[in-house]
């Protein structure tokens, strides 16, 4: 993402610092291995003049099997040496540059998710046309979803929606791609189409994402609805068969007891003839 004020984007410029800061350290240590070599070449030099003057003037050398004695202005102790290597160093105000440097960048880079939503919002222009559009652009999009989703429109719109989606998102990276290279073209303000792709992630295929997610949410209700009202009218036509066999029974029932009763009556009569 760009700056605000700049052409390069947000990324780049840390990506730059970050390259600046290790080659500024790489010529630090370059430098301090070339003066500590160079103390080292003088050092064997100086050490092998003394020792052979030492040798032709009858003083035990290195060699023949004699010690190597230091003179007493050579006999300096270690931390003297040190001190003395402190504060004559070059290097001790680069180093200390870069460390006032690498301090400085990683105070200034947000750390918490909030400072990073921040970072993002203030280095969009939201008033420039091309900003502008893309929210238009979505609002349109997310008109036509809630449209497609409504019971009434049936399957086809939606599916025809969420298959655009689809197509967007797919192609947002060769849109990104693209952009990246004739942003100048189209008059915008800066380049919000870095490398990671994270404007075009969050201001063109987060939105829709969330439309299709939409989508399927509504669509995903108005099935457990569908399916709610059909076990519904499936047990209502379970009752009014129960209640036909039961009425078919007692109707049943009440023909027998009938004929059982005329059965009775007319073995009565005849007993009283007989």
């Amino acid at each position: 993402m760009a700056q605000p004020q700049g052409g390069g984007s947000l990324f780049e410029r840390v990506s730059n610092e970050i390259l600046e800061t290790a080659d500024r350290a790489a010529r630090v240590i370059d430098e301090g291995i070339s003066i500590m070599s160079g103390n080292a070449a003088n050092t064997d030099s100086s050490s092998g003049g003394g020792a052979s003057e030492n040798t032709m003037g009858g003083q035990p050398g290195v060699g023949g099997g004699g010690d190597f004695y230091m003179s007493g202005d050579e006999d300096m102790d270690m931390d003297e040496i040190a001190e003395m290597m402190g504060e004559s160093s070059p290097l001790q105000g680069i180093a200390e540059g870069v460390i006032g440097d690498l301090m400085a960048n990683s105070a200034s880079q947000p750390e918490t998710p909030w400072e990073h939503v921040q970072a993002f919002t203030s280095a969009i222009h939201w008033k420039e046309p091309f900003v502008l559009g893309l929210l238009v652009f979505q609002c349109i999009m997310f008109g036509l979803a809630m449209w497609a989703s409504s019971k009434e429109r049936g399957l086809v719109p939606r599916f025809a929606i969420m298959l655009m989606i689809g197509a967007l998102v797919r192609s947002a990276e060769y849109i990104n791609l693209y952009a990246s290279q004739h942003w100048e073209e189209w008059g915008i303000t800066q380049n919000y189409f870095d490398r990671q792709g994270i404007f075009v992630g969050l201001m063109f295929c987060g939105p829709l994402l969330v439309m299709c997610f939409v989508m399927l949410l509504r669509f995903l209700r108005e099935a457990s609805q569908l399916l709610v009202e059909v076990k519904k009218v499936e047990i209502e036509k379970q009752r009014k068969q129960k209640k036909k066999q039961q009425e078919k029974q007692n109707e049943s029932s009440t023909g027998n007891n009938k004929k059982k009763t005329k059965n009775t009556k007319k073995g009565s009569t005849s007993k009283k003839n007989d």
